[in-house]
């Protein structure tokens, strides 16, 4: 089974072969992509995708405490934002797409997401100017193809994006988290301080 996660807290130093031994007793992994700053260094946070051999190796990855490059690091699945049930994660239909490189466009993201089922629509977030601000939505016909994109690793142009449902709601801080999420992609947060909501 593959699944997606998001791995924070990372001392200073820490690297993907690291990342590696650490996953071994947790399954196949898939990928791993621990972004760059503004400066070229690695940031201290990374979207892994694993497959694992059973339904235990996912829950000792989630529930245990775990050490890397002597630090504790947090592990959460990417498919959820911590808010939304997973009801209303089952009946997504929208995907928010982040880290697209600046040569993506719309059409790019429909031949990258077309392999999981048809979709409805597409779009990608531009400044007043016209340039992508790194992130956008695809809108699929079925919750069952949201899914499928949330949970397998998708690259575009060469570089690994990150996939989420996009569950429509009227919460103030549910946006909030969908806007923090957005600035941890960009580079522009630390996604290891937490922000009160």
């Amino acid at each position: 089974m593959k699944a997606g996660y998001f791995f924070g807290n990372f001392k200073p130093g820490t690297s993907e072969a690291m990342l590696k031994t650490f996953l071994k007793p947790f399954g196949e992994v898939i990928s791993i992509r621990i972004p760059l700053d503004k400066k070229g260094a690695l940031q201290r946070y990374a979207f892994v995708h694993i497959s694992h051999n059973d339904k235990k190796q996912q829950e000792k990855l989630l529930k245990g405490r775990h050490v890397v490059n002597e630090r504790d690091i947090s592990i959460k699945p990417l498919l959820s934002h911590g808010h939304d049930s997973p009801e209303m994660q089952a009946k997504a239909r929208k995907v928010h797409v982040m880290g697209l490189p600046d040569d993506a466009d719309e059409k790019t993201l429909e031949v990258a997401f077309g392999k999981f089922g048809p979709i409805e629509s597409v779009s990608i977030v531009r400044t007043k100017e016209g340039v992508s601000r790194g992130f956008g939505f695809v809108k699929f016909e079925t919750s069952q193809s949201c899914r499928a994109a949330c949970t397998n690793p998708i690259e575009i142009n060469r570089r690994q994006v990150v996939c989420t449902p996009k569950i429509v709601q009227k919460s103030q801080n549910l946006r909030r988290e969908m806007q923090r999420q957005e600035r941890i992609a960009e580079g522009k947060e630390d996604p290891t301080k937490r922000r009160q909501l």
